[in-house]
């Protein structure tokens, strides 16, 4: 009678093998990918609040940016839509679309910008980090939370435009470390005249005509393809 038995132990060797190897296969598989090292990195910051957000960081996108221009965030996205939107539109060639986030800060940012890159505009204007000191957000964070974004749409094929300027406080250092940090991965536009000038808001919360003029006009001059380029 035959000796079956080196057989029986080569099968069920390679069983074994194969079980670890399809094991392997779909745990990796699984895992989600980071975007990059350095964000990664975020995650692991103390007060980071980007160790909430993980589907964002993680998260990837297989859409190709459409032709729009989304308008997101704080006072300087309401108040005279109706001047704003239409001279984006006429200068730029897109679509505008004006999503007000009243008060809204660079953390709550990170969560409420999360569904847009499922299907993302090629340009993206943000709002985001004027209340952050009211909010007693620390500057590190603030500067974190820009690096995450600018980050996550520069990946996706998005142009990113962020609004800042002196705030409250008046901390002109702290505006310029801000600034560096935006004009890394994308472009800034200082809003600081309409921030601290009532000829441009017809109340804290909102511009009036002439604000909205003047933005449009900033907005088109940063964005606008330059004669030489």
């Amino acid at each position: 009678m035959p000796n079956n038995r080196p057989i029986v132990i080569v099968v069920l060797v390679s069983l074994a093998l194969i079980a670890v190897l399809l094991g392997i296969f779909f745990w990796s598989g699984s895992r989600p990918t980071p975007i990059d090292q350095g964000n990664k990195n975020l995650l692991t910051n103390p007060g980071d609040a980007a160790s909430n957000v993980t589907d964002l960081l993680f998260s990837k996108t297989d859409a190709r940016p459409d032709d729009r221009i989304v308008l997101f965030g704080g006072s300087l996205s309401t108040g005279n839509v109706e001047v704003l939107r239409p001279k984006l539109e006429s200068a730029l060639a897109y679509q505008v679309e004006i999503q007000s986030q009243p008060n809204i800060n660079s953390r709550q940012a990170l969560t409420a910008l999360t569904p847009i890159f499922r299907k993302p505009p090629k340009i993206m204007i943000l709002d985001i980090i004027r209340y952050d000191g009211a909010s007693d957000i620390p500057f590190n964070e603030t500067s974190s939370n820009l690096a995450l974004l600018l980050t996550k749409f520069r990946q996706a094929g998005v142009r990113t435009v962020v609004l800042g300027g002196i705030g409250s406080d008046g901390n002109t250092q702290l505006a310029a470390r801000l600034k560096q940090t935006i004009e890394r991965q994308g472009t800034f536009v200082d809003a600081s005249i309409l921030l601290l000038s009532a000829a441009y808001r017809s109340s804290t919360t909102e511009l009036n005509k002439a604000g909205a003029e003047k933005l449009s006009e900033e907005l088109i001059k940063a964005l606008r393809p330059s004669p030489s380029s």
